[in-house]
This record gives structure tokens, C-alpha cells and sequence, in this order.
């Protein structure tokens, strides 16, 4: 190799690599740093703004006057209570936190997540009695009157385990001595919101949400207040951020504000006097409970045994399913072969959403069901079963569907030109054949069943006893203040028992590939 030739392999390899990183990362510097100087221009930082989801709307349009009337502006974030917290707590930013809940905002004043001397209570709300609109139901808790006895079917409600309009709602009816009457009629939300959903689609007789959820909505129509005596005053505290600009002082300031208090009480929120602080929380320690014979071995045993019904209940159309894309060539197989699979890639909260719509009081099949035999299938442990029957499906057919092709089809054949009935040959030859396949099928039946959660939650509900497995008591676990334990425990129990099942899985299908000699 000459020396010319070498210092054209140079240029090659190194010097025009080197020209084209650096034509790209000029701009790409040059970007960095402006994007760096405007951040540091604090007029163009917009307060954010973490609120309850009850405050949605009205924070929406008092947020428009804010940038009208001072040139402010405001970037709104709406969530629960307990998941605005848990997203500061993992770094997100919050200038200004307005929750429904005050066991929260204590949590997030105990660890420094907010300035403590800012913290005042903004607004009070009340609860609402809700129905649909055609409804005619009328009660008035006043008189004394009787709701359980006043309509039939579920009351919609947001978790008293996480939820604040819940806690307030479960405090009210135990005032009212209704709650051990209607808590087997519970169909529990993860808010308010999808409280409403529930009564505007008649898959819930009645629901109790906040006032301000239920004013303005058409869908809905308010049959009640319930009296304000029979639980904790409905408070929402608001407070500063930390290291949070000086125009997030101001909104907050701009909250007192006579106009925006009318908008609030539009709204249906009440104004607290500004200067009212809750008292300063002391932290609490929660007690330590035997975890196999509490709430949450509740949760364990039953989804093991949700994940078993879910695994028998497939085992029939699974194998059928299965065997005939193995051995069936007719027109359409390809469009069948997807709808089955279809549950694989659709997100399970749209198909819980669609068992909803389907299998609901008001749908094609559950309105059917529920007329001429009685049947509700919402909201029950048979909702569970069925949701992640649905999502489990596939892979219960693909397993089989690949054990069955494996089979040599000559070796039915032979049987069959034996004299065999093909049922015969089937139950004699294919299904111990194919054995293998379908045991691993339903090991990953049983632990997709197991970890469960978009589907169930939406069409079965979270009901302690009845639906709430182990993904949904780990959530309502996170939703807890002082929950992180309980909720890494009931995680790690999942995976635990999720990797055995994926163990046995494998150990099944070495022992047939033992079994029939394969190596």
C-alpha cells in the first residue's frame, strides 16, 4: 500500500465521518443552547397547574381569563388526587397543586413536595345523588328517605379505597345507615367521571358524585343532595410548589378573586375565605396486618381463582379454535384467524369498553339477557371471568393451533384409513399428541388471566371481594397514601407467581419434546 493510498483510506474512513458528525452537530448545539436561553426567560413559563379532575372545567375557562386579564398563562394537568402526587413524588413539576383530597397534600407537605406556608383551603363541595335522565327516582336523605329501597340494580362509585368523592360518599351512607345495605350493589369507579359514565349508560341505576361532576351534564340529572352534616367537610387545599415562580403566586392569588369565585360557583364548587390553612398533618404510621388474611390475601385467592375459571372456561373453544386453523382451509380463514387474535394487540381497556357496550344492561346481548332471563353481567365476578376469558383467548389458540401442526397429519390419516371414526381418531391421536401444546396454553392462559387489569377494571369494576385481583389491589394500593409497601408487595407476589408460570410453561414443553423424542 502506497502512502498516497493510505492517506486516501484516511479520508475515507475517518475525515469524512468526522465532517458529516459535525455539520450535524453544529445545528444540533446551536439548538440546545437557544432552547436553553428560553427556558431561562421566566415571562414565557407557563404555571402548571395540578388539579383534581373535578376542577377540570372550571380551571379550563379560569385559566383563559388568568392570561386575558395579567398575560399569564397556565399549562393544566387534571388527574386524581393520588396520581398528581405520585408523579410530583417521582419529579415531575407542579407549581401549584389544587387536590380533593387532603390526606395527599399532607403526604406531599410531610416530604417537602409543596411550601408548607402557602398551603391554604381554596373550595368545599358537596355530594349529588345522581340518576339518568329518564329516570324518575326522587330522594330526599332530609326526610329520611330510603335508597336502597328507592331503585334496583348498582350504585356507582368512585373507590372509597383511593378515591375522595368515595371516603366522603361511604362516610355519608354510613351516617345515613345505608351503607351495609348497598355495598353488595357497589359498582366501583376509579372516579367520579366514570361514575357518571356508568348511570348516563344505564349500566348504574344511581351514583353518587360530587355536585360540580353532575351540574351541567345532560346526560345526567341530580335527584338529591346529600346533606353536608353526614360527612367530613368536602375541602380542597391548594398550595405552591416548590421552587415555583413568582407567577404561580399569582394565579393563586388570582383564585380570591371575586370573578372567579362566581366561576367556581358556577361550576358548583363553594369558596372557602382565603386564609383558612388546614391544620398542620401529623404523620401516621399504618399497622401491620397478617397480609395472607387480610384484604389483600383476599385479592390473591381470588384471582387465582378467577385465572382457573378463566383457563377451564377456555380449554373447550381454545382447543376447537385452535384445531380448526390447524387443519380447516376455507374461505375467510385469514379474517377469522385475526379476529381471534384481535385481543392480542387491542388495548384491554377498549375491550373491557366493548364487553361494556356489548354485555351491559343497554347492549345488544346483556339488554337481552337482563330482560328475559334477569341477568346482569356487569360488575361481577362473572364480568372478571369473562374479560379475561377474552384477552386470554388467543393465546390459548395459538398454543394449540401450533401443537396441532406439528403433528404429522399422516399419522391421523393411517388411523383413519384403519377404520377409525374421526372423533376417534381425534380424542385417540391428535388431542394426546397435542397434549403439550394445550397444558402450555393453559399455564399462559392462567397467567395472562392473572395480570389482567384495562379489561377488568372497566367492565368488571374494582370491588373488594368480588373483582378486585391482585393488578387492581396493587393499584388501589398506589392510590394510598403510605401505600408503596403494600403495593411493592402485592408486585412482586404478581411477578412471582407470573415467572413460575412461566417455568412451568417451559418445563411442560421439554418433558414433550422428551416425550416424542425430539432433541
Amino acid at each position: 500500500m502506497t502512502f498516497r493510498h493510505f492517506i486516501h483510506k484516511g479520508n475515507m474512513y475517518l475525515y469524512q465521518p468526522l465532517r458529516y458528525s459535525f455539520i450535524v452537530a453544529v445545528p444540533f448545539v446551536l439548538f440546545c443552547i437557544g432552547y436553553s436561553r428560553q427556558e431561562s426567560i421566566p415571562l414565557n413559563q407557563p404555571v402548571k397547574v395540578f388539579a383534581a379532575s373535578s376542577l377540570e372545567q372550571a380551571l379550563t375557562r379560569i385559566g383563559k381569563d388568568f392570561e386575558i386579564l395579567t398575560g399569564g398563562r397556565i399549562t393544566l394537568h387534571c388527574a386524581a388526587s393520588s396520581t398528581l402526587v405520585r408523579q410530583i413524588e417521582t419529579g415531575s413539576e407542579a407549581h401549584v397543586l389544587i387536590s380533593a383530597n387532603a390526606k395527599w397534600v399532607d403526604y406531599a407537605q410531610n416530604r417537602g413536595f409543596i411550601d408548607a406556608e402557602s398551603r391554604i383551603d381554596l373550595l368545599s363541595n358537596r355530594l349529588a345523588i345522581i340518576t339518568p335522565v329518564e329516570s324518575d327516582l326522587v330522594v330526599i336523605p332530609e326526610d329520611a328517605g330510603n335508597l336502597p329501597a328507592a331503585f334496583q340494580g348498582p350504585l356507582a362509585l368512585a373507590d372509597p379505597a383511593h378515591a375522595p368523592v368515595g371516603m366522603y360518599a361511604k362516610e355519608a351512607l354510613v351516617s345515613l345507615g345505608w351503607w351495609e345495605e348497598l355495598e353488595p350493589r357497589l359498582a366501583l369507579t376509579a372516579d367520579a367521571i366514570s361514575a357518571i359514565q356508568l348511570v348516563a349508560q344505564g349500566e348504574a341505576s344511581v351514583g353518587i358524585v360530587y355536585a360540580s361532576n353532575a351540574i351541567g351534564n345532560n346526560r345526567v340529572r341530580i335527584a338529591a343532595m346529600i346533606p353536608s352534616s353526614t360527612h367530613s367537610p368536602i375541602v380542597y387545599p391548594a398550595a405552591l410548589g416548590c421552587n415555583a415562580p413568582a407567577s404561580a403566586r399569582d394565579f393563586l392569588q388570582f383564585l380570591d378573586t371575586p370573578n372567579t369565585r362566581i366561576t367556581f360557583q358556577q361550576h358548583g364548587f363553594s369558596a372557602i375565605e382565603i386564609g383558612s390553612v388546614s391544620p398542620p398533618p401529623a404523620p401516621t404510621a399504618s399497622p401491620v396486618t397478617n397480609f395472607f388474611n387480610g384484604p389483600h390475601g383476599q385479592a390473591l385467592w381470588l384471582s387465582l381463582k378467577i385465572s382457573a375459571l378463566c383457563t377451564l372456561a377456555l380449554l373447550v373453544p381454545g382447543v376447537g379454535l385452535g384445531w380448526i386453523l390447524a387443519r380447516k382451509r376455507f374461505p375467510g380463514r385469514t379474517a377469522f384467524n385475526m379476529a381471534v387474535h384481535l385481543p392480542l394487540v387491542v388495548p384491554p381497556v377498549a375491550t373491557g369498553y366493548l364487553l361494556l357496550l356489548l354485555l351491559g344492561v343497554n347492549g345488544p346481548i346483556g339488554g337481552l339477557l337482563h330482560k328475559t332471563l334477569g341477568i346482569r353481567l356487569p360488575f361481577t365476578m362473572t364480568a372478571a371471568v369473562l374479560a379475561s376469558a377474552v384477552v386470554a383467548l388467543p393465546l390459548m389458540v395459538r398454543s394449540v393451533q401450533l401443537a396441532m401442526e406439528a403433528i404429522d397429519i399422516r399419522i391421523e390419516q393411517a388411523a383413519t384409513t384403519l377404520g377409525r371414526h374421526p372423533m376417534e381418531v381425534f380424542a385417540t391421536v391428535t388431542l394426546p399428541l397435542a397434549l403439550p401444546g394445550i397444558l402450555a396454553g393453559s399455564v399462559l392462559t392462567f397467567a395472562r388471566s392473572l395480570g389482567e387489569f384495562g379489561a377488568t377494571i372497566t367492565f368488571a369494576g374494582n370491588i373488594a371481594d368480588q373483582t378486585r385481583t391482585l393488578p387492581l389491589a396493587a393499584f388501589s394500593a398506589m392510590q394510598t397514601p403510605g401505600g408503596n409497601r403494600e403495593a411493592l408487595g402485592l408486585v412482586l407476589l404478581s411477578v412471582a407467581i407470573s415467572v413460575l408460570a412461566v417455568v412451568g410453561s417451559e418445563f411442560l414443553a421439554a418433558r414433550s419434546k422428551l416425550r416424542w423424542g425430539v432433541t
